[in-house]
């Protein structure tokens, strides 16, 4: 697995309060990436050297220090490594006691291989030995080793996936906007792995286009921290941008605590060529979860047991509901008996913003006499929810408050 980069190896220059990208072009950096590739293939074989060794190499080639430790870090899915040797703390940290108390924590340059081989015989082992492990302890060396071809081509696409990765895990927000003729297509992939993934997340269709509105970490968690949520994101938004086009995206990033946009389109020239890891390797596909939270699968498997033998079904998101301002709306179950059909909404604890949307979005479904929904709403939620007017249940997640849900979810079945 290949972990985000850091803000350091994304290649971007700041205008005012934009911010551009420097994708890897084929024009421009497909023959340095060669001249890289050759210099790992032939000069690092069977060679112990440092990452800053390699790094300072691809910096020559690229020209940019910041490629450099893009490239660097796309080289670490074809390369495998092996240290030259492993530390010994223990010896390490004796020796450095024995420093101390011999030569008061400082040897002269002329007493050095004097001192070596004293300290070297206090400490019982080879004078070689403990000159590697002061330098390893300095300087972490490695053997590189190619365990999957190294390509070009696909070495800059995986590049630029990380630069799409990097840019989502600093999001306050995504949207993506899809040409109204492809909206069903991307729907059908989008919305139920957005319920899959518990990310927050709006589609409107307007006359034109599909919106794909996804709430970035930033703007949820108020960091970039949660790496499942990142994953998730990315997996949905990346999966998006390959698989349907044409697309223009708009990205709201954080940087040094001042936000500023982003603005890609497949169909410009500067439109990054990309591979998602998991296309060209499925290990690297993240699992999604089944459920948004572990309230909703609580609920769902209680109404899916209450309904054994009763001639009712319950239905994990199988019903998509359009609005007439366009906002599409996923209830989490629906409930069917015969033709009769219910949607069950749950609701738990999220953001002051997500609560604000919730409210509204219920109550455009409440005007456009969208009745047949009813919501399990956390009972620390009471306040915010109270005055809804669709039939609503306030549960409690504790031993007997499981119970008195159960209770009512026999009643309520009953009702169907």
């Amino acid at each position: 697995m290949i972990f985000l980069i850091p803000l350091r190896a994304l290649p971007y220059e700041i205008y005012g309060d934009r911010l551009v990208i420097d994708f890897l072009r084929k024009d421009k950096d497909y023959e340095n990436l060669k001249r890289a590739i050759k210099f790992v293939k032939e000069e690092l074989r069977d060679r112990a050297v440092s990452q800053f060794f390699i790094l300072s190499k691809l910096y020559k080639f690229l020209g940019d220090l910041r490629k450099a430790r893009l490239v660097l870090h796309g080289l670490k899915y074809f390369l495998a490594t092996k240290q030259l040797c492993g530390i010994n703390h223990s010896i390490l940290l004796k020796f450095f006691e024995l420093v101390q108390e011999n030569y008061h924590g400082f040897i002269a340059l002329e007493s050095r291989k004097k001192a070596m081989d004293h300290l070297s015989h206090q400490l019982e082992i080879p004078r070689e030995d403990l000159a590697k492990a002061l330098i390893y302890d300095n300087i972490r060396l490695f053997y590189f080793e190619e365990k999957k071809h190294l390509d070009p081509d696909k070495l800059l696409k995986i590049c630029n996936f990380l630069i799409l990765e990097k840019i989502i895990s600093m999001s306050e927000y995504v949207k993506i906007f899809f040409p109204k003729r492809i909206a069903g297509a991307v729907l059908k992939k989008s919305v139920w792995r957005v319920k899959q993934a518990g990310i927050l997340a709006s589609f409107d269709l307007t006359k034109d286009q599909l919106i794909c509105t996804y709430e970035g970490p930033l703007s949820i968690f108020g960091t970039s921290i949660p790496y499942h949520y990142q994953r998730a994101l990315s997996f949905i938004v990346i999966n998006s941008l390959w698989k349907f086009k044409p697309w223009k995206t708009e990205f709201v990033i954080r940087i040094r605590k001042r936000n500023f946009r982003i603005k890609i389109s497949s169909e410009s020239y500067w439109a990054p060529d990309f591979v998602p890891l998991w296309i060209i390797d499925a290990k690297e596909k993240p699992q999604l979860r089944r459920f948004d939270s572990k309230e909703e699968k609580m609920i769902f498997n209680i109404i899916r047991r209450v309904c054994e033998g009763r001639n009712i079904t319950v239905e994990r998101e199988t019903s998509l509901i359009t609005l007439s301002n366009g906002r599409i709306f996923l209830p989490d179950f629906t409930i069917r008996k015969g033709n009769k059909e219910v949607y069950v909404e749950v609701i738990g604890f999220w953001t002051a913003e997500y609560h604000k949307r919730k409210l509204e979005k219920l109550q455009q479904l409440w005007r456009e006499g969208v009745t047949d929904l009813f919501l399990f709403i956390n009972d620390r939620l009471r306040n915010i929810y109270f005055q809804v007017p669709f039939r609503k249940f306030f549960y409690k997640t504790t031993k007997e408050g499981v119970k008195q849900l159960e209770r009512f979810c026999k009643f309520f079945l009953e009702g169907v």
